[in-house]
């Protein structure tokens, strides 16, 4: 291949890529349901254990009047029931209790409720 085919090869190459170029008319953020987010540590040998319970949120508006709002970070009213099983299989089902934290510090996100 002689010089000037590769040069020509290059030019078309080079055409070819600046004038076909990626879409950009997709959608970034796509509508969907919230989803849980559950954040515990447990351990076998203590008799308490905390549990926390938030759920996700999108927007199309601006975050900042979202993450202020307690009912776009949390559900309002949480039906939780826990399941123990051991080796035997025998079941047991525990409803925790609601705890409320002492408020937190101002900021961003909602303070209450901190539950």
């Amino acid at each position: 291949m002689n010089i000037f085919a590769k040069v020509a090869a290059v030019l078309i190459t080079g055409f070819v890529l600046i004038t076909t170029s990626c879409r950009n008319d997709f959608e970034v953020v796509h509508q969907a349901n919230p989803t849980a987010f559950v954040y515990c540590v447990l351990n076998a040998t203590d008799s308490v254990h905390y549990i926390r319970i938030n759920k996700s949120f999108i927007t199309f508006d601006n975050v900042y009047d979202y993450v202020n709002r307690s009912d776009s970070l949390y559900y309002p009213d949480l039906d939780l029931q826990i399941e123990l099983t051991d080796n035997i299989s025998q079941v047991v089902f525990i409803k925790p209790e609601k705890i409320i934290y002492a408020s937190k510090d101002s900021g961003l996100f909602a303070q209450d409720p901190n539950v």
